[in-house]
C-alpha cells in the first residue's frame, strides 16, 4: 500500500511499480483460485479494474521529450504507461534514464532504473532522489490527501460507483438492482481493503499480471491479482478509514463504511 508520513504508516511502504506489486480499476470479474485446497485467505483472485488513461502525475523523458502518465507512485519508484509500441525501445530492464516528474505543477529532476516492463507499462526505481522530491511525494501520498481528492467518475458498469484519486487510488462500490451495497473495495498504492456481503472484511496486496490493458475511451481496463492477507491488516484498515473519512463521499457512504468495517 503506501507510505506516507513517518510512524503510523511506516510499515506500508510498498512499491508495486518497481518490482513488488500493484495496479488497479471497474468491471470486477474473473476469479482465479489456486488448486491446492487453500482457504479463502490463501487464494489469489484475478480481477479486471478501471483506471483513467491519463493521470495528473506526469513524467517527461529527458532524452526524447516524450511525456508519460505516472501510475503507482511511491517514495521508491513509479510506473509509466506506454501509449505507443515504439516506446518500448526507450526502456529495458536494468536501463537507466532521467527526466522530470510533475506533481501538482511542481517539477522535480529524477533519475530512475527500470525494474520490470511489459507491453504497455514499465516499473522503475528511483536513484539519488532529492529530499525535496521525497518530501513532496510523501505529502502527495498522505491518506488524508488521497481521500480528499477522490472524485466520482462515470463507470462503464451501471451497478458500480467509482471514485478515483491520485496514484491509482480507486474506491469501487457495487450495488444490487435494488440499490443495496454488496461490495466496497478500496485500491490504494499496491494494497486493497474490501468489504463483501458474503465474505466480510478482507485486506491484501495487489500484483500485476502480464495481460495487456484494454483502452476504452478515457478508461484503461487493467488486470491484476489480489493476494489476501492471512489475517486482517490493522494498518491497512486504518488507512482505509482515513481515506474514506477524509473524502467528500456522501455521509451515507461514510456511515456504511464505518458499519461494514466493524463487521470482522
Amino acid at each position: 500500500m503506501e507510505t506516507t508520513k513517518k510512524g503510523k504508516f511506516r510499515n506500508l511502504e510498498i512499491i508495486s511499480s518497481n518490482g513488488s506489486s500493484s495496479q488497479s480499476g471497474s468491471k470486477e470479474l474473473e476469479s482465479e483460485r489456486s488448486s491446492s485446497g487453500m482457504d479463502r485467505n490463501s487464494t489469489r483472485e484475478r480481477r479486471h479494474l478501471p483506471r483513467l488513461s491519463l493521470s495528473s502525475e506526469q513524467f517527461k523523458h529527458s532524452e526524447t521529450g516524450k511525456i508519460f502518465s505516472v501510475t503507482d507512485l511511491s517514495k521508491k519508484g513509479m510506473g509509466l504507461w506506454l501509449f505507443e509500441p515504439e516506446d518500448l525501445n526507450l526502456f529495458w530492464v536494468g536501463g537507466h534514464f532521467e527526466g522530470t516528474l510533475n506533481l501538482k505543477r511542481e517539477k522535480y529532476q529524477i533519475q530512475a532504473r527500470v525494474r520490470n516492463l511489459n507491453s504497455d507499462r514499465i516499473g522503475c526505481e528511483f536513484e539519488k532522489l532529492s529530499q525535496s522530491c521525497a518530501d513532496s511525494i510523501a505529502n502527495f501520498l498522505n491518506p488524508a490527501t488521497l481521500g480528499a481528492e477522490l472524485k466520482l467518475i462515470p463507470s462503464v458498469e451501471l451497478d458500480t460507483l467509482w471514485y478515483h484519486g491520485p496514484s491509482g487510488t480507486d474506491l469501487l462500490i457495487r450495488r444490487t438492482a435494488d440499490g443495496q451495497y454488496h461490495r466496497i473495495t478500496l485500491y490504494i498504492l499496491g494494497s486493497f481493503i474490501q468489504w463483501d456481503e458474503s465474505e466480510g472484511l478482507s485486506t491484501g496486496r495487489t500484483a500485476p499480471t502480464e495481460s495487456h490493458s484494454e483502452i476504452r475511451g478515457i478508461h484503461r481496463l487493467e488486470t491484476l491479482y489480489l493476494d489476501p492477507d492471512p489475517t486482517l491488516d490493522s494498518e491497512k484498515l486504518e488507512i482505509a478509514k482515513t481515506v474514506v473519512l477524509s473524502s467528500n463521499l456522501p455521509l451515507e457512504l461514510k456511515e456504511k463504511w464505518k458499519i461494514f468495517s466493524q463487521k470482522n
